[in-house]
């Protein structure tokens, strides 16, 4: 306060400002935004990663098993689902829905392309249904695993990725990274 002329009189004020408050509330409102976004765009990419390795984990696994138990195992294919099977005498039989290589189905934004020993399976083969027997790999009690090359892609976005035959026999998933 000043004193002049026996009047009281405030002393002006500094100019008005945002304060630390102000400035860490909006702070902190732009942080749970980036949050938010980031959840809703990272999980896409996990989904084709995931399905990919989660494939491939099972191809290893039903190749140990076949050369272990000495059984004739394959991987039938779908445009949007997959099983294993195991040769029963004749006939190739389904395993229960409990097990480990029990069918699933891959989810709607994912796309699958397949190529057997160097040939790409044409889609429609992949779709039909009924009594037509679907494309197989096969992985067998010696070891041998039939050469095959699986695309999957999210249809949302750019992922890729791709379940192959590495030249050394195991099952391998590598990222494609487009053009």
């Amino acid at each position: 306060m000043i004193w002049a002329t026996g009047t009281l009189t405030k002393a002006p004020r500094a100019s008005a400002g945002f304060t630390l408050i102000e400035v860490m509330v909006v702070l902190l409102i732009i942080g749970v935004s980036i949050g938010f976004i980031s959840l809703n765009v990272g999980p896409r990419r996990q989904v084709v990663e995931e399905e990919a390795k989660r494939l491939a984990a099972l191809l290893n696994l039903a190749q140990e098993e076949a050369i272990l138990t000495g059984n004739e195992y394959a991987l039938e294919l779908r445009l949007s689902e997959y099983r294993f099977v195991r040769l029963d005498g004749e006939s190739w039989q389904e395993f229960p829905p409990d097990e480990v290589f029990r069918p699933r189905t891959l989810p709607a934004e994912l796309h699958l392309e397949l190529t057997i020993g160097g040939e790409l399976i044409s889609p429609t083969i992949l779709m039909a249904e009924g009594d037509e027997s679907p494309p197989r790999i096969y992985l067998l009690s010696s070891g041998e695993i039939t050469p095959f090359s699986i695309e999957l892609a999210d249809q949302t976005s750019d992922e890729i990725y791709t379940v192959m035959l590495h030249p050394s026999g195991a099952v391998v998933v590598e990222e494609d990274y487009g053009p």
